[in-house]
C-alpha cells in the first residue's frame, strides 16, 4: 500500500483564554498570585477537534469552511508553524506553505534573494536554483521588480511570486491558504495548468479557499470542516454544495428574523420599517412567494411541479413605468436565466397609477433540475434599473422517484428545459 503524504491522526488544537484584563497595580498581582497557586479561571478555547486525514501523494485537496472554522490553524500546524495540542502528524517529504502575506519571504531582501533563500533551506545547490530562476521569474510576471525588495510589492505581485517560487521549487507538498484568489484570469490558467502538473509529477497540493469554482476546478477531493470538525469530504461539488445549503439555511434564517415572517399561504412578509426591505419614495416589496402550482404553499417542489414565484409590489406614485424582473441563480452562485414583464416585443410602457400590484413568473415542469436555487428581484423606472438592497430567496428542487430510480441517475445541469426530439429509422 502507497505510503500517504500527509497522515494526520486525532489532531486538536486548543487555546487557554486566560481573561488576562486588570484595572491597577493591586488587580495585577492578586491575578499573578492566582496563577502561581492555580486558583485563576482559564476557559478553553477548541480550534480543532479530533481531525483525522489522509492525503495521497499527487492528490489535490481543497479544504473549506467558515472564516474561524479552523482551516488555516491546520495548515499551520501541518507547516510547524504552531504544534497541536494532542494527536499525531506523519509527513512524508518537504513541505512549502503560503499562508499569506509576509509569510514564507523575508521583507527587506529582493525577490530574487528570497527565490534562493528559500531554494537553500529547501536543500537545493545554486545550479539547481539557477537551472529554474528563469522559470520562476517569468511564470511570476514580476519582471524588473524582481530586484525591488518584497516589501514594496503589492499583495498581487507578493503572492504571485510566492507561487511561482514555491511551485517551481524541489519540494514534495504545497499548502497554499488562500493564495489563488489574487491575480487576473491569464496567471489564473498558468495557475492551474501548474497545479495540474505537480499533481502528474506526483507531488501533493493542498488548497484553503472559499471559492466553489476554484475548488471544484483544480481539487480532486474535498474536505468541509465546520466548527473545529470534518463534516463532510470527498467529491468537490458535492461537499461545496453541502457548505453553501447549510450556509443558506443559516443566512435566511437570519433574513427571515428581519421581516415580519411568514403569513398563512406561506408569503414572507417585509416590514416596512425595516432597512433592509427594499423599498424607496417608487415602490415598496410587500411579500414574495415560491411555490408548486397547484400544491399547498409548503408542498415540497419536485422537477415535475409548475413552479411560480409571486413578487407584491406597492407602486407608491402615479408618475413613471414600474419594471421588475426575476433572476435565478444556481447554489454556486452562477446566473442561470431571468426575465421581466416587460421583455416583450412591441411593449408599450405607460406609467401605472399608485396601487398594490402582483406579479408573478410561472415556470414549466422539468425547468429546473433538482437542487437549492436563489432567485431576487430587479425593479426598474423608465427604463433605468432602480438601486435596492440586494437581497436572495433560497427554494428547493426535489428529485422525482423516478429519476432518482433511473440508470443515469438524473443530468448534472442546472436547468432541464425538455425539447421537442424527432427519431426516425433510415
Amino acid at each position: 500500500m502507497t505510503k500517504p503524504a500527509i497522515k494526520i491522526e486525532h489532531l486538536s488544537k486548543s487555546y487557554e483564554l486566560r481573561h488576562l484584563k486588570s484595572e491597577g497595580i493591586q488587580n495585577s498581582i492578586l491575578l499573578a498570585f492566582k496563577d502561581v497557586l492555580g486558583y485563576r479561571k482559564v476557559d478553553m478555547h477548541h480550534v480543532l477537534t479530533d481531525i483525522s486525514l489522509e492525503i495521497q501523494k499527487g492528490e489535490v485537496l481543497g479544504i473549506i469552511g467558515r472564516n474561524g472554522s479552523g482551516k488555516s490553524t491546520l495548515l499551520q500546524i501541518l507547516s510547524n508553524i504552531i504544534p497541536p495540542t494532542s494527536g499525531s502528524i506523519a509527513i512524508d517529504g518537504t513541505i512549502c506553505s503560503i499562508l499569506g502575506i509576509g509569510a514564507g519571504f523575508h521583507p527587506d531582501l529582493t525577490g530574487k534573494e528570497n527565490v534562493y533563500l528559500n531554494g537553500s533551506l529547501l536543500g537545493m545547490s545554486k545550479q539547481k536554483i539557477d537551472a529554474v530562476f528563469a522559470e520562476i521569474l517569468d511564470f511570476s510576471g514580476i519582471g524588473e521588480f524582481i530586484d525591488e525588495p518584497v516589501k514594496n510589492y503589492s499583495n498581487g505581485m507578493y503572492l504571485r511570486l510566492a507561487f511561482s517560487v514555491f511551485s517551481h521549487l524541489d519540494a514534495d507538498i504545497l499548502l497554499l491558504d488562500e493564495v489563488l484568489a489574487v491575480g487576473d484570469a491569464a496567471f489564473h490558467e498558468k495557475a492551474k495548468q501548474k497545479i495540474s502538473a505537480l499533481a502528474r509529477s506526483g507531488k501533493t497540493v493542498v488548497i484553503v479557499s472559499h471559492n466553489p469554482s476554484e475548488v471544484i476546478e483544480f481539487c480532486s477531493r474535498c474536505v468541509l470542516i465546520r466548527e473545529g470538525k470534518i463534516a463532510a469530504q470527498g467529491n468537490p461539488k458535492l461537499v461545496f454544495a453541502d457548505y453553501l445549503i447549510a450556509l443558506n439555511k443559516q443566512n435566511a434564517a437570519i433574513e427571515l428574523s428581519s421581516f415580519t415572517g411568514k403569513d398563512e399561504a406561506g408569503r414572507i412578509q417585509f416590514d416596512l420599517n425595516n432597512s433592509l426591505t427594499p423599498q424607496n419614495d417608487f415602490f415598496r416589496l410587500i411579500s414574495v412567494r415560491v411555490k408548486a402550482s397547484n400544491k399547498a404553499h409548503d408542498a415540497a417542489i419536485y422537477i415535475s411541479d409548475a413552479i411560480e414565484i409571486e413578487y407584491v409590489i406597492e407602486k407608491k406614485c402615479d408618475e413613471g413605468y414600474l419594471q421588475l424582473g426575476s433572476k435565478i441563480l444556481d447554489l454556486f452562485g452562477t446566473w442561470i436565466t431571468t426575465d421581466a414583464p416587460a421583455f416583450r416585443e412591441g411593449e408599450v410602457h405607460q406609467p401605472q397609477p399608485s396601487g398594490t400590484y402582483v406579479y408573478t413568473s410561472f415556470y414549466e415542469p422539468y425547468f429546473f433540475n433538482s437542487g437549492t436555487y436563489k432567485h431576487t428581484l430587479v425593479i426598474g423606472r423608465d427604463g433605468k434599473e432602480v438601486p435596492i438592497p440586494f437581497q436572495f430567496y433560497t427554494f428547493e428542487i426535489v428529485k422525482d422517484e423516478w429519476i432518482a430510480k433511473a440508470v443515469w441517475g438524473g443530468l448534472p445541469s442546472p436547468l432541464l428545459k425538455r425539447l421537442a426530439w424527432k427519431v426516425e429509422q433510415q
